[in-house]
């Protein structure tokens, strides 16, 4: 079994309606540069439901939960969540945000 250390960030986003979810997805992706260059980031996947297309799901995986926290504060990473922010439907999340889980990366098959 290819045992890791890592932790993942696990986010589900649903956004207003699929020109949200495209503009949604582009933002996302520009913002890969700039992740890469933070410590402890591994990596990420945004899916898109098939059912659902204004259903997203967000994993990041870091080399620990601390190094994702780290980031969370840093002005950029704020500009950039509230970029994201304008496409997401704010009536699934009574609360106001977008709930996140944190989990260790117990199995994962590597691309061959």
């Amino acid at each position: 079994m290819p045992a890791t250390t890592n932790q993942m960030v696990m986010s589900q986003t649903w956004v207003k309606d699929a020109d949200h979810a495209a503009a949604y997805i582009a933002e996302a992706a520009s913002f890969d540069d700039w992740l890469r260059a933070r410590p402890g980031f591994v990596s990420r996947v945004l899916v898109q439901g098939v059912d659902d297309p204004c259903h997203l799901l967000h994993l990041r995986t870091f080399r620990s939960v601390a190094d994702y926290e780290a980031l969370i504060d840093d002005p950029e990473y704020q500009r950039h969540i509230q970029d994201l922010s304008r496409h997401v439907d704010p009536s699934r999340y009574p609360d106001g945000a977008v709930p996140k889980e944190y989990g260790d990366v117990v199995w994962e098959t590597p691309v061959s």
